[in-house]
Formats: C-alpha cells, sequence, structure tokens
C-alpha cells in the first residue's frame, strides 16, 4: 500500500549538546561540539603548517587575517534568503578557535623552482615536477617537532597556470583521465593533482587543506565569500581538533555502512577494482575501511561492479570491529547503503557477517529516480523530507523547500533518491529518517544539507584518493580527515 509523509528536519548537537537544526546558526549560537559528549568545548589554537612559494605563502597569511573578521552574507538570487553572515575565525568569537602558522612548520618552495619548471616543455612532466616537490616537502616536514595539526597547501597561481588544462577555468589540475585498456593508464604515476597530495600526505600521517587561487581572492563562482569562509572554518576545524557537530535523531546502537568501489589500475595490467566501507556511528567519526583488490571483467559481469560474499562479508565484519573498538560493545543494528543494487550473494555476505546483530537494512539507493514533484498552487518546490513509499521502495526528497530557511535552497528542481529496500528488520520510516539524518554530517562543507548521504557520497571522495594509493603497501590511515 503506498504512503506518503514527511519527516521532520534532523537535528544537530552543537557545544554543550545543544540543539539546532541548522549547522551555520547552531555553530553562531553554540559553538563546535568538540566531540565529548556534554562537555562544554573551550576556545581552542589550531598550530599550521604550510607549503608554498613566498608570494602564496603571504597571501595565505593576509588571507587568513580577514577571516578571523565577519564577512556578511549575501541575498541568494530569486529568493528572499539571505545566508548566514561568517563571524570570524578567532578564540573570542562563537566558532572559539584560531589558527596560527608555527614559524617552526613552514616550507617554501624557491622561485628557481617556478623558473625550471615554466621552461619545462610538456605539461604532465610540469606535474610530475610539482607532485615530487611537494613529496619531498612533506619529508621535510617529517621532521617537525612538534608536527602541526594540519597543513596548508596553497597552491601558487603560476604552478595552477603551468599545470592545468589550457583553456580551463576551473582552479583543477589533471594528470590524465583513468581510462582502462589503456596501456598509458597502466604506467600513469598520478591521475587527480588533488587527490594524489591527499594520498601522499596521508601516507605520512599528514591531514591537509588545499586552498585553490580563485579561494584566496574570494572569488569562487558557485561560492559567496562568507561561505568560503564557513566552508573553510569547518573543514579545518574537523581536520586539526575536533568535531563541529553531531547528529541528535539517530540511534546511538546503529552502525551505518555505506559500500563503494574506487578503481586501481595496477602494473601487471589486469584491471582491478577495490572496495571501501565508509562507517558512521552517533560519536561522529567517520572511519574509513579499505577492501581487497579484485579483478572485474567487464565483458563478464558488466559495467557494474559487485563482490563476493566472502568480500562483503569481511569488509561488514571489519566495519562491525570498529564499531565495537569505539564502543566497547557490538552495535544492535547494521544499515548497509550502496549505489548498485546488491546480489544475492552480496546480501547472504551481509547476512552472514551480521548473524549475532539483531536487526540488518540493506538499501540500494539510486541517485537518479526520474520522479519530479512540483506544487500545483505555490512556486516553491516539494518539501524537503517528504516520502512517497509502500513496503520495499521509496522516493525520498533530501532536497526541496525548507521551513526553517523559508525558501528552497537549491539550483533547480529537486531531484528525490530512489530507494529500493532489499533487506528490512525495521520499518520504511526509520530507513528514511536515517538517510535524511545522514544528509547533514558531511564536514566538508558547512551546508544545510547535501543531497546524497555521507555514507554514499563521502565513500565516493574518500575512494578517488584511495585510487591514487596504488604503491601505498601499509594500511591507510582510516580517519575521514586525510581524505577529504
Amino acid at each position: 500500500m503506498m504512503k506518503i509523509f514527511r519527516l521532520e528536519e534532523p537535528e544537530l548537537f552543537f557545544n554543550g549538546n545543544q540543539k539546532c537544526l541548522d549547522p551555520q546558526v547552531g555553530l553562531l549560537n553554540y559553538g563546535p561540539h568538540g566531540g565529548i559528549a556534554g562537555f562544554i568545548e573551550k576556545p581552542r589554537t589550531i598550530f599550521a603548517g604550510i607549503i608554498g612559494t613566498t608570494k602564496i605563502i603571504d597571501e595565505t597569511r593576509g588571507w587568513l587575517e580577514r577571516l578571523k573578521y565577519r564577512i556578511d552574507a549575501e541575498e541568494t538570487e530569486n529568493t528572499e534568503y539571505k545566508g548566514i553572515d561568517f563571524p570570524g575565525i578567532n578564540k573570542e568569537g562563537p566558532l572559539k578557535f584560531d589558527i596560527i602558522i608555527d614559524k617552526n612548520c613552514i616550507l617554501k618552495i624557491d622561485n628557481a623552482f617556478i623558473k625550471q619548471l615554466s621552461k619545462t616543455e610538456s605539461r604532465k612532466e610540469r606535474i610530475i615536477a610539482t607532485v615530487n616537490e611537494y613529496c619531498r616537502k612533506f619529508d621535510d616536514m617529517l621532521e617537525a617537532d612538534p608536527r602541526p595539526q594540519i597543513i596548508l597547501l596553497p597552491i601558487d597561481d603560476d604552478i595552477m597556470r603551468l599545470c592545468k588544462e589550457p583553456g580551463v577555468k576551473i582552479d583543477k589540475i589533471v594528470y590524465q583521465r583513468r581510462e582502462f585498456g589503456n596501456p598509458d593508464s597502466l604506467n600513469a604515476p598520478l591521475f587527480d593533482f588533488h587527490n594524489y597530495l591527499k594520498a601522499q600526505a596521508a601516507k605520512r600521517n599528514f591531514v591537509t587543506q588545499m586552498i585553490s587561487p580563485l579561494t584566496l581572492k574570494f572569488s569562487e563562482d558557485k561560492q559567496s565569500p562568507a561561505f568560503i569562509g564557513w566552508n573553510f572554518a569547518v573543514g579545518v576545524y574537523y581536520k586539526a581538533t575536533g568535531i563541529p557537530w553531531k547528529l541528535a535523531d539517530i540511534d546511538e546502537d546503529t552502525c551505518y555502512i555505506g559500500v563503494a568501489f574506487y578503481q586501481e589500475i595496477s602494473k601487471s595490467e589486469k584491471t582491478m577494482r577495490a572496495s571501501i566501507a565508509q562507517v558512521y556511528m552517533r560519536t561522529g567519526e567517520s572511519q574509513v575501511i579499505r577492501g581487497n583488490a579484485f579483478e572485474w571483467d567487464e565483458e563478464l559481469g558488466g559495467r557494474q561492479v559487485h563482490l563476493s560474499s566472502d568480500q562483503i562479508k569481511k569488509i561488514i565484519d571489519d566495519s562491525i570491529n570498529i564499531f565495537y573498538r569505539q564502543r566497547k560493545e557490538y552495535p544492535k543494528r547494521v544499515v548497509v547503503h550502496k549505489s548498485t543494487r546488491f546480489t544475492d550473494e552480496e546480501i547472504e555476505g551481509c547476512e552472514l557477517a551480521c548473524e549475532k546483530i539483531d536487526e540488518l537494512d540493506i538499501v540500494h539507493i539510486r541517485e537518479y529516480s526520474g520522479f519530479r514533484a512540483f506544487h500545483e498552487e505555490y512556486g516553491y518546490p516539494v518539501l524537503r523530507g517528504t516520502v512517497i513509499a509502500d513496503d520495499t521502495e521509496a522516493i525520498l526528497f533530501t532536497s526541496g523547500y525548507v521551513p526553517a530557511l523559508a525558501t528552497y535552497p537549491g539550483p533547480s528542481v529537486p531531484v528525490p533518491l530512489h530507494l529500493i529496500i532489499q533487506k528490512k528488520d525495521t520499518s520504511i520510516e526509520t530507513i528514511c529518517r536515517d538517510i535524511l539524518c545522514l544528509t547533514k554530517l558531511d564536514w566538508n562543507a558547512s551546508a544545510f544539507y547535501t543531497r546524497m548521504p555521507v555514507t554514499i557520497g563521502v565513500s565516493r571522495k574518500v575512494g578517488a584518493v584511495m585510487a591514487e594509493m596504488v604503491n601505498v603497501t601499509k594500511e591507510p590511515p582510516s580517519s575521514y580527515k586525510f581524505y577529504m
């Protein structure tokens, strides 16, 4: 039987376990949560290292100085909604922290390197030279005592100009696209500049914050200066010190797992895949588990990659064990999300891993449902949290009109998620409420929500960095902060 209902907007915990719906408003009124239940967060200082040219380091210092103070938000075009003013990064303000660049953790890229780079004809050779230079600096930073809590990586305009593809407006450096069957891909030293540096820093146990030239100029096309300030502050706080906010309306005995895949091209000229699990708990911290690489034949298995029963059992076992290590008890419920349909073999593997778990929900989350909804009388779209469901499937609007904001913050008609529940020990309402909650847990931004739950959206980001770790033999760090 079909039913239509609406879920209430999930609340978040901030400093002192104060509740609020909006990440920015909650931080403004109460400050960051910090990560310790019920603890009143005290002001903190984040000690940062920095790698860059003398010019870009000076620009970054000036940029950080500007971020100490209030930045007025801009009104959203064609709506009555005005964003939240950025309060500034300082210990006396609402955010309760400041950033100090440790003078012992400043590593400069010489102007001679830039000059030599400009004389190198091949763009790919320029990229290789640049990543090698950064890796040398990472190695030098290992000698710092104490080590910085975070390394800022502001990218020099000249490096960006010399390394990105000609004619491309966005600040993004791509060595080459990953393409199976292409001999060049088998021998490519890297693919994405940003993800490769993340991988190399994580290998050395450093967390990093890359800053593009456009960001330093507050000239991002899709972000206002206030929003740039908010996103930077939230990201740096999480990476360097603590948890900005926690979910209030989510079960503490549940382990949420997002299973995703990434492409790994081996030197043995075999087409490889590897799986990861992104594990979430109410405590807030996000953990990453890397599965073993395996061959996948698209001609036999198709384009959608699947795991064997043993493969998915192992990755779910590892996820449950992480939950146990953090909580000292096993979860009573396990929820597994994947953006592709679960095969019978995958369901069997999940069930085997959860034999001693009381409840197991397995949900295939389809990003594009082909479904749209429009209001007959009003110009605003359907309310966020609206659900159209029967016992095994649901259409869930994770984006839409938000009463707390009195507007719809998106750029186009909301696209709902299509949920196919392939195993259900709870209710369709609980499953949908979980997903709505998990759209408010990406600490890489300060937006009111993301369209995809973190179990899917964040797993993709982590997989993109993991794909650059082909030659990393030891187990990579498990915390999400190394990959964002």
